[in-house]
């Protein structure tokens, strides 16, 4: 049997996928935090996209008018910028690098936090923050795991790396 790599935490948390963020099947987007609500509800799009919706409050940080979105393999690219106004979004999908137009909403399967630049005040303040956005009618999405750059499990319940890892093993011996 295949090993999915994806695990259900239910119990006093709210219900989340979790998943091994490690592994090399996820990609990356950064965004700055502010623009979280927006990108919950509409998903992740180009400027091309932009334009074509119509969409006036769109702004394109890279200047250029890219008919894609960037998206990288690798955690910790995010955090070229500054940690404390960024957030990661983690997306399921094949491509690497660059992919067209648009990510939708349920192809998200987290969100990223530099958990190792931030302090701890900082990072249960933003959880809070990201909390209130779940919450918010406008933002109509279901809620999804947050993790740290360094693969472990922030909210709803905290989990290094290694025991998300030896977690989805033991379901998989299950499974098989």
């Amino acid at each position: 049997m295949e090993e999915t790599g994806v695990e259900t935490l239910e119990a006093e948390q709210p219900q989340v996928e979790i998943v091994d963020i490690l592994s090399g099947k996820y990609k990356f987007h950064k965004a700055n935090f502010g623009k979280l609500p927006r990108i919950l509800s509409r998903g992740i799009y180009s400027p091309e996209f932009a334009k074509r919706i119509k969409d006036e409050k769109y702004k394109d940080r890279s200047g250029f008018n890219f008919r894609s979105v960037f998206l990288t393999s690798n955690p910790e690219e995010l955090w070229a910028g500054d940690p404390k106004i960024e957030v990661g979004i983690m997306v399921d999908v094949s491509q690497e690098g660059v992919v067209p137009l648009r990510i939708a909403p349920h192809q998200f399967v987290g969100l990223v936090l530099a958990d190792e630049k931030l302090s701890e005040d900082f990072l249960l303040r933003r959880i809070e923050q990201i909390k209130q956005v779940f919450e918010k009618e406008e933002t109509k999405t279901r809620l999804l795991p947050i993790y740290g750059t360094s693969g472990d499990l922030i909210w709803p319940k905290r989990m290094s790396h290694e025991e998300i890892v030896r977690m989805l093993r033991e379901r998989q011996k299950v499974q098989e």
